[in-house]
């Protein structure tokens, strides 16, 4: 790379020449620019520019690895979707969710004698709204 002024330029070499240069194949370099796994290395029309400093990609084993506990919290907020279509239902499942978790529900204009540790959650159903500990959720 070079610089000129306070801009940056940097050098590029075509797929053939990042071929040779990491003893790939050609159909290899223009995978990984596809895959994005070249940094970098950008589409030009039907070329691909590659970055002169290009280095090997790790090899992969075709078997991407899964983030299963972000699968499974997808899933979750997916059959939340479909039961809550309404605003109503939305404040009922969390509701129902909370007290799986420990939450007590308190009302207004009603004394509580909470501990230190409890978890008050305080549901006002017309207006959808639902207040957590100090946060409150609107829909």
């Amino acid at each position: 790379t070079s610089e000129k002024g306070s801009f940056l330029f940097m050098k590029y070499i075509t797929v053939e020449e990042a071929s040779k240069k990491l003893d790939l194949s050609a159909r290899s370099i223009r995978n990984y620019c596809a895959q994005g796994r070249i940094p970098g290395a950008t589409l030009n029309g039907k070329t691909w520019l590659i970055p002169e400093d290009v280095s090997k990609p790790e090899r992969s084993n075709g078997k991407e690895e899964l983030d299963y506990e972000a699968i499974a919290l997808g899933e979750e907020l997916i059959s939340f979707i479909n039961k809550s279509p309404v605003s109503f239902l939305a404040i009922q499942n969390i509701e129902e969710v909370l007290k799986k978790h420990g939450y007590i529900e308190i009302l207004e204009g009603e004394r509580h004698h909470l501990q230190v540790g409890a978890k008050p959650m305080n549901i006002i159903k017309l207006m959808s709204l639902l207040m957590v500990d100090s946060s409150l959720l609107v829909f």
